[in-house]
């Protein structure tokens, strides 16, 4: 199922921005907070946001595409946002904190075709999360202020709108079972993996290094 643009929560219908940009969003809340940040106005979920969203909205339920898979590849892509996300979810109730990196592919150096496809990262919001967004960002030659968690989440606007060198994989999607052990999920699914890279080694597909393969199963899932 498709996720929310804003929350990461599951999406329910779509905002149509353009003939072949259709935006997935989980409620209005959502939709507001987008419309805001494109806007820089200041609309909340109450009659006139709906109001305005609907004179400019075609609601269009969402199916399930068998041909929408996860890229394999090198890509440039452009960070359309990186931000903060702390709450409470709706659906389930739980606490999540973590950091969201979105991307557009602006250009294919090497695999699957995907320009205009929608990527997307998470990273927790722990030492290890932070560390490994900063090293990645770093990797793609953006440099976030770490001297304070102020500054660290001031500069991460410095991030948005920068073209990065990305090499995503594919691997199935795992979750935890009764005994916390991490198994694959049944049906089984295929998770899109990306990295930010400082230089890509363009010599055709290779499998994912031993260092891919270890990293933290599901590290990038959104916490709800």
């Amino acid at each position: 199922m498709r996720e929310c643009y804003i929350c990461g929560n599951p999406a329910y219908f779509y905002y149509k921005k353009g003939e072949f940009d259709k935006i997935p969003f989980c409620s209005t809340k959502c939709v507001a907070e987008y419309l805001n940040r494109i806007l820089g106005s200041n609309f909340t979920e109450e009659d006139e946001v709906m109001g305005y969203f609907l004179t400019g909205y075609e609601p269009e339920a969402i199916t399930d595409d068998a041909d929408f898979k996860p890229l394999k590849g090198a890509y440039k892509c452009c960070i359309e946002g990186l931000a903060h996300k702390e709450g409470v979810s709706e659906r389930t109730g739980n606490e999540y904190d973590f950091y969201s990196l979105k991307l557009q592919v602006v250009e294919v150096l090497e695999g699957d075709k995907g320009v205009n496809r929608k990527l997307d990262k998470i990273y927790n919001n722990d030492k290890d999360g932070q560390k490994k967004l900063a090293d990645e960002l770093f990797s793609g030659g953006i440099a976030l202020d770490t001297s304070s968690e102020e500054a660290f989440e001031t500069s991460l606007q410095d991030a948005k709108d920068k073209v990065i060198s990305v090499r995503t994989w594919v691997r199935p999607a795992m979750t935890k079972n009764a005994e916390g052990e991490w198994v694959e999920k049944e049906p089984k699914e295929e998770k899109q993996y990306l990295k930010i890279v400082k230089e890509l080694k363009l010599k055709g597909l290779a499998k994912p290094s031993e260092e891919t393969k270890t990293e933290e199963k599901d590290s990038s899932e959104v916490p709800f």
